[in-house]
């Protein structure tokens, strides 16, 4: 993905990130964040937040989005079978590897839609 351009506006990028994720993160109204960045010396208008939330605002947040889901996916924690079920070796709670023969309990599986995983088993 391209980098955001920035050129042509008065304020930093920074200022600029930092009043969109205000936006979003915490569903203020534009003039919230105008008061609050008011309160940190920054005279800018609401309407100047606005511009930036509907220019930028949907590139950020899909960033946010995609780093969010590879956090997600990167590490599910749950309880996983150590060995074959017949063990019966449960092992404390840890990332899920199936590549490396651990094996998601049934409440676990249901959760993450993997029920047909396991009837195969």
């Amino acid at each position: 993905m391209a980098p955001l351009c920035y050129l042509r506006h008065r304020f930093p990028p920074e200022i600029i990130q930092h009043a969109i994720w205000l936006y979003l993160r915490f569903t203020l109204s534009y003039r919230d964040v105008e008061e609050l960045l008011a309160e940190r010396g920054l005279d800018i208008s609401y309407k100047t937040v606005r511009r930036w939330v509907l220019k930028f605002g949907p590139t950020i947040a899909r960033r946010l989005r995609r780093r969010a889901l590879g956090r997600a996916i990167a590490g599910i924690s749950a309880r996983w079978w150590c060995g074959s079920p017949a063990s019966e070796c449960i092992s404390g709670v840890g990332i899920v590897n199936l590549s490396r023969g651990g094996i998601l309990l049934p409440s676990v599986a249901r959760r993450f839609g993997a029920e047909k995983s396991l009837a195969r088993l």
